[in-house]
């Protein structure tokens, strides 16, 4: 256990606040607020029906804190009524742990601490070697956890700094991503601006496409020989160097299923994002028959030059084999595919220009990367010192938190002394 600073302690949560385990079913025709984990990534409780609701729910009031207890959401946690004034009978899913607290300023603490990177790894480590999506923590070692607790006043100057510095990464990380949607914008007009105008062909005119094909993965034998082999996630707008797997020479039936350097490979299988993307070979390969490899006529077309009408056309490439329960393109198809075609000489300069300025835009965006990864590297630097009695400074006027920590325990043996007696008067 690491040291802490003057007037902390190590307390578990359940010291800390009450865990809500009572159930209600809801009624038709009353209208709540409901905290659900499938639908609730930002915080706010869904309006429903009871009726729409069905099984057995937590109630749950203002100021509890919900912990969600699965994957894979697992460590989200929020502050009932929190982000809006609501009148209405609220409840909560059995997926969240919900932990009553007798000081909003402790349940704002705890909201925080529970989000810190040391609770997370912890909790997450809790389900690990589970299996299933839908993997859960159990309530009992969550609430036996151990909680770093300084004094109330200074719980109230850590979440006081945690929210100044986190609200200044939060508008920093609104301007990165606006900048992001910009640069994506301005590479989308880069790109249109480049090939539109110009009078089209269909690619089969100028072009042998060719489907490829997988080797038995049965047959040992015909892979990891000296034969490049491209698999149809590694076609996704790049240059193609090395492969993931290789096959021998023995899978190879003939030459027309290796393509030279400066073949034009375009994804065609699939909903994800394959369908539509395209690369370009710089080395001879073979590849799988979820793409299709465009061999063109170097007279009247770059392989640079239709590698940039792909990725102008990505949407509508994808249109194009759109429907049926397998959205595929296939080598006819591809091969009608209609391609503006400009003279060669129009389409290196035009392939120079694009390259130069995609590649001020890609500069760009890894700034913006880089300065998003300091930003999380910066928040869970903030959470890390918070809880470490880092981020401020400490009071020695502060009462310590052994202090508080008695006056919950005293506060909670009141009030199951109250429930007591109220139980006993209600039997007959």
């Amino acid at each position: 256990m690491s040291d802490l600073p003057p007037g902390w302690a190590h307390a578990p949560l359940s010291a800390l606040g009450t865990e809500i385990r009572g159930s209600i079913a809801p009624a038709p025709g009353i209208a709540y607020e409901l905290y659900s984990v499938p639908t609730f990534p930002t915080g706010l409780p869904e309006l429903l029906d009871g009726a729409e609701i069905g099984s057995a729910k937590r109630p749950v009031q203002p100021g509890d804190v919900l912990l969600c207890k699965i994957n894979p959401r697992i460590n989200r946690v929020w502050i009932v009524g929190e982000q809006q004034d609501s009148r209405r009978p609220q409840l909560a899913s059995p997926e969240y742990l919900v932990l009553r607290t007798r000081n909003a300023d402790l349940g704002r603490y705890l909201l925080w601490y529970l989000r810190s990177p040391g609770f997370r790894e912890w909790i997450k480590l809790s389900v690990e070697g589970a299996t299933g999506s839908h993997t859960r923590a159990k309530s009992r070692p969550i609430l036996n956890q151990l909680i770093s607790v300084p004094s109330l006043n200074e719980q109230r100057r850590i979440v006081a700094a945690i929210e100044e510095h986190l609200s200044r990464l939060d508008a920093a990380d609104v301007s990165t991503g606006a900048a992001e949607r910009r640069l994506g914008a301005l590479s989308r007009q880069t790109l249109a601006g480049a090939i539109n105008g110009w009078p089209e062909r269909e690619l089969g005119d100028f072009s042998r496409v060719f489907v490829g094909t997988t080797p038995s993965r049965r047959r040992p034998e015909l892979w990891n020989g000296n034969v490049p082999w491209v698999s149809s996630g590694e076609v996704a707008f790049c240059r193609i160097s090395t492969t993931r797997e290789t096959i021998s020479p023995e899978a190879v039936r003939s030459s027309d299923r290796v393509h030279p350097a400066g073949t034009v490979l375009l994804g065609m299988i699939g909903e994800g994002k394959t369908r539509g993307q395209a690369a370009i070979l710089d080395v001879a390969a073979a590849h799988n028959q979820n793409s299709a490899a465009i061999r063109l006529e170097p007279a009247v077309c770059l392989p640079e030059w239709l590698f940039y009408v792909f990725m102008a056309r990505y949407e509508e490439t994808r249109r194009v084999g759109s429907g049926g329960q397998q959205p595929a393109l296939n080598g006819a198809k591809v091969g009608s595919l209609r391609i503006p075609v400009p003279p060669l000489d129009e389409q290196r300069r035009i392939v120079a220009e694009v390259e130069e300025r995609l590649g001020a835009i890609d500069a760009l965006r890894a700034a913006i990367e880089r300065a998003q990864r300091r930003g999380a590297a910066l928040r869970r630097l903030i959470l890390e010192r918070a809880f470490s009695g880092e981020l401020v400074p400490q009071d020695p006027s502060d009462e310590p938190a052994s202090v508080l920590l008695d006056r919950i325990r005293a506060e909670k043996d009141v009030s199951v002394a109250a429930t007591g007696r109220r139980r006993k008067a209600m039997r007959p």
